[in-house]
């Protein structure tokens, strides 16, 4: 009976369709045998971090228990479940729109299922179980995570319903708000090809993608804030209606029998919401379903991208630079400006370090400063400071990670067959190159504005120091860089996952102090503060001669290895 269910052409085609939702498309078998190891620890430290959740949790609820009346208790307890749907809300929806480019049947299922034996009505139903199914799984496992959290939570309320009834209205609110999340990034990707010509699909998609990244690293900062809200859930504020968890909340307290206004308005927003984004997504189902073939090839509009073959101006060849360099340079940018997958790589780490900076710019209250002016206090200060070399540690980390990914590994012959020990350093030149344009110059330009009206003409001095310490970085991070991006094998997770946390927690603490530090010595003008500037321009400059020196001996690298597999050591004779 299994081996029959197996053989049918449904089961086949939902196999297929799930299993595209897991393939990257770039790695090979080692490397999707690492990547799932990745996964497996990302999991683990996702139960574990659900542990730590209830630890803290279990604290503030014992101290509550003491000092809250029970007003202030309901207003903490309802801010915290709002925190609690959130979790699984966000995860699900980064997770929707990373594999946001398989939400639906493509051109390439098109053409090769359609010539198939198969019903068009069994394509679109097993692509619809295959997403339920992988989004289920997430939805399941972030839930699961998080059970001892609710447990706790539920068990320490002394509310006038039973513990069953509260659950089942938690639990009810929070799929829900799971399935908006879903069901709102499925909707946008469905409109989006609907609405944009064939020729732009691909651009407008890796910008969508990019966009809702960057969108939700950015909203972490707001989400880790939900517990700390229950002054405006006790007030009825306003600001509530911007925060979808918030309209679950409602729905939960609307299922326990809470019939508020304010709480049943955003009841109702919450309802409305979901029952949207399911019509728009259901529609977009229906319309590729009765018009697949002219939705799918209709022409590409002539005047896209795409027929502009012209290079833009700041990627043409330049006096005195290598034509090398220069193709190597236009083919890194254009790539990380098309390709879906290193753009989102790109704007998603980077997006962390904003998510870092805007929270502690909140923290010192900056908005209240650039509303009303006067002295800026000595945080916002160290604030404007940090933040560039917080920028700068995120978004070279980012650089690179984007440029360590192949796109077609198998293409990469043509550089293998075309590999010249005179023209390498400038292919590899080219890497670091983008690195420090997008690493370095990118986030102290971005910064510069706020430094400048903070301290003044003392900004050009920061910028100065800043750029230093962002140099010494990209020199120690590319130091045994040697692969012409985006043609290499990779292998994904070589470390163990906490090992790899724990070290990019304990370099991003050191750059970002002794870099502040740094700052803050040459900002006083004394003769000493030149001695570790020129330390730092001393740095720099021993290792671009150690990395230029190893790029004319050791050959370019195509195939990543483990650190386990034994590598030579090159010589620097």
């Amino acid at each position: 009976m299994k081996d029959s269910t197996r053989d049918t052409p449904a089961y086949r085609l939902t196999r297929h369709f799930f299993d595209g939702l897991f393939d990257l498309g770039f790695l090979s078998e080692s490397g999707t045998e690492s990547f799932e190891r990745l996964i497996i620890g990302v999991c683990a430290m996702f139960f574990s971090f659900g542990l730590l959740l209830t630890r803290v949790f279990m604290a503030k609820y014992a101290s509550l228990s003491r000092l809250a009346t029970p007003a202030e208790y309901q207003s903490v307890l309802l801010a915290d479940h709002a925190f609690v749907m959130a979790l699984p809300m966000w995860i699900v929806a980064f997770v929707t729109v990373l594999v946001s480019h398989s939400l639906f049947p493509d051109e390439t299922d098109f053409r090769v299922l359609m010539a198939l034996p198969v019903a068009q009505r069994l394509i679109f139903g097993t692509k619809l179980l295959a997403l339920a199914l992988f989004t289920g799984l997430f939805i399941v496992a972030a839930h699961v995570a998080l059970t001892p959290l609710l447990l706790m939570m539920l068990l320490s309320t002394s509310a006038e319903h039973a513990f069953p009834w509260r659950a089942t209205a938690f639990l009810f609110a929070s799929l829900s708000a799971s399935t908006f999340a879903v069901l709102a990034v499925t909707a946008v990707n469905g409109l989006l090809i609907l609405w944009v010509p064939r020729g732009r699909l691909i651009a407008a998609s890796a910008a969508l993608r990019s966009a809702m990244l960057c969108v939700l690293v950015l909203a972490l900062p707001f989400l880790s804030r939900l517990p700390a809200q229950a002054r405006l859930f006790a007030s009825g504020s306003d600001w509530l209606y911007f925060a979808p968890p918030a309209w679950f909340v409602a729905v939960e307290r609307a299922l326990l029998g809470d019939f508020r206004p304010y709480f049943l308005r955003m009841a109702l927003l919450a309802g409305a919401a979901l029952a949207l984004a399911a019509l728009i997504a259901a529609g977009v189902y229906v319309v590729l379903y009765r018009h697949f073939d002219r939705v799918m090839l209709r022409p590409a509009d002539s005047s896209g991208p795409e027929s502009n073959r012209r290079l833009p101006w700041h990627l043409r060849a330049r006096p005195g630079a290598g034509s090398v360099y220069t193709a190597i340079r236009a083919f890194t940018e254009i790539t990380l400006r098309r390709s879906v997958l290193h753009q989102g790589v790109l704007v998603c780490v980077s997006a962390v370090g904003a998510g870092i900076v805007l929270n502690i710019l909140i923290a010192t209250d900056a908005w209240s400063w650039f509303r009303t002016g006067g002295e800026a206090t000595r945080g916002l200060v160290n604030a404007a400071v940090w933040s560039p070399l917080v920028l700068i540690f995120t978004v070279t980390i980012a650089v690179r990670a984007a440029l360590v990914l192949p796109i077609e590994p198998r293409a990469n012959w043509v550089f293998r067959v075309t590999e010249q020990d005179a023209v390498r350093v400038d292919q590899l030149r080219a890497a670091i190159h983008t690195v420090t344009k997008l690493g370095v110059g990118v986030p102290v330009l971005l910064v510069l504005p706020l430094q400048w009206s903070l301290i003044g003409p003392g900004a050009l001095v920061a910028l100065a120091v800043e750029s230093l310490c962002g140099l010494l970085f990209v020199e120690i991070l590319m130091k045994d860089w040697a692969r012409i991006p985006f043609t290499c094998s990779y292998i994904p997770g070589k470390r163990f996952v906490p090992q790899t946390v724990l070290i990019v927690f304990v370099s991003f603490v050191f750059f970002t102090t002794i870099g502040t530090g740094v700052v803050f010595l040459s900002l006083t003008g004394r003769p000493g503060s030149l001695v570790p500037i020129g330390m730092l321009v001393g740095l720099v400059t021993a290792m671009r001669w150690r990395r230029i020196r190893l790029w004319k001996q050791a050959p370019l690298e195509f195939e990543d290895q483990l650190p386990t597999e034994v590598n030579p050591l090159p010589s620097l004779r």
